[in-house]
């Protein structure tokens, strides 16, 4: 028998040391959560992995020479730190990215119908350009109708100013995101008041991988 082999046993050789089944299954965990830095949904695995490893390194601590596989264990908890680390970084660095192009796209909209270009405007819409239109507010979204529609009506008048955006919201889904963003148009009356019209817009974009490749679109405005 090899020393490893020897070191299996406690006391005679009739005393077999288990291995941890904790720690194994952390391991696998650990190694499992590398797909939440592919995809975002896989992002559970990390914290189970974490507490599951924990847990195992607390058996280890009680049962001293009890169980084999403390480095497994001690691995698995680098590794779930690491894979958790990753992918929440890439997760909130992926939603910034969403944010802040949704911004940029609400504001070049908001200018083109301040600006009168509305057949450009309307053309970016969901539903306007878009296959497979959204089945919610397209209604709503014919010709001048949509633009008689407040806030767009107040926009129309080019005299105000989108404020600084406050983010409500993304959902994703496998072939498209949503964001919500909320603003304030303020519009400087005649007399010096000021006027505030809500605006609430949500946006979409399009994974679909054809010509309109990761394009936006207006989903709906309030």
């Amino acid at each position: 028998m090899s020393q490893a082999e020897s070191e299996r046993y406690v006391g005679d050789e009739s005393t077999y040391v288990p291995l941890s089944k904790t720690a194994v299954v952390a391991l696998l965990l650990a190694l499992a959560a590398a797909g939440s830095v592919i995809n975002s949904l896989l992002a559970f695995l990390g914290p189970m992995a974490i507490a599951t490893s924990l847990m195992a390194l607390y058996v280890f601590r009680r049962k001293k020479g009890a169980l084999r596989g403390r480095k497994l264990a001690v691995v698995a908890l680098c590794l779930s730190f690491l894979f958790t680390s990753w992918g929440l970084t890439r997760m909130f660095c992926h939603r910034w990215w969403l944010y802040r192009h949704a911004d940029q796209y609400t504001r070049d909209w908001v200018k083109w119908i301040e600006e009168g270009k509305l057949a450009q405007a309307f053309a970016h819409t969901r539903g306007a350009g878009a296959k497979n239109p959204y089945t919610g507010q397209v209604e709503a979204f014919e010709g001048e109708e949509f633009f008689k529609t407040e806030p767009i009506k107040s926009i129309r008048s080019g005299k105000g100013k989108l404020t600084k955006p406050r983010y409500l919201g993304i959902l994703e889904t496998p072939s498209r995101a949503y964001v919500r963003i909320s603003y304030e148009y303020v519009i400087e009356e005649e007399d010096g008041e000021e006027r505030i019209v809500p605006v609430m817009v949500e946006l979409m974009r399009s994974y679909h991988a054809d010509r309109n490749r990761y394009n936006w679109y207006v989903n709906q405005v309030n």
